[in-house]
């Protein structure tokens, strides 16, 4: 979707019927309730409808930007139900990063595994998710643009003389 969308064609490659399809499944795989396994907030998305998925930043940011190209392909405000769920993943990104203003992939703060820090990636894959609604919806998200700053602020940081940064 982000692909299609990226290059100005979701609509021409994907019929109304088939980006319905999409935004269903996509809504369907947010959880909406603390994770049995890592006691995970309800709002993320995993990296799998199986058995065993677990939320993580870089799919609940990738399922974000999906859904708000979805919305944009047809050219009328966001549902209710996909602001929604946004709105909720865009929380749950927001209360998952960490002090420093980074994204880390699963666990704020533990800071014991790569996947409890911040990284550079996951927190641009955030600033995407966060554009790509802003552009579509507007709406005032509590903590938002705070968070957006703050991220912005550690990719600063975080980059290297030479431009680049170090991915997860």
């Amino acid at each position: 979707v982000a692909a299609l969308a990226s290059g100005g064609r979701l609509a021409h490659h994907l019929d109304a019927d088939a980006r319905e399809v999409i935004r269903s499944w996509l809504l369907g795989q947010q959880w909406n309730e603390v994770h049995p396994y890592t006691s995970a907030a309800p709002g993320g998305w995993a990296w799998t409808d199986l058995p065993g998925g677990v939320p993580d930043a870089d799919d609940t940011s990738g399922a974000i930007i999906a859904l708000a190209a979805l919305e944009a392909a047809e050219g009328r405000p966001a549902t209710p139900e996909v602001r929604k769920a946004a709105e909720a993943g865009l929380r749950w990104l927001i209360d998952l990063a960490n002090r420093d203003g980074g994204i880390p992939t699963f666990c704020r703060g533990w800071g014991r595994l790569p996947f409890d820090t911040s990284c550079p990636d996951i927190t641009a894959h955030f600033l995407r998710a966060a554009e790509a609604w802003d552009k579509l919806d507007g709406g005032a998200i509590a903590g938002l643009e705070e968070a957006k700053r703050a991220a912005t602020k550690y990719l600063g940081r975080t980059q290297r003389r030479d431009g680049s940064w170090v991915p997860l």
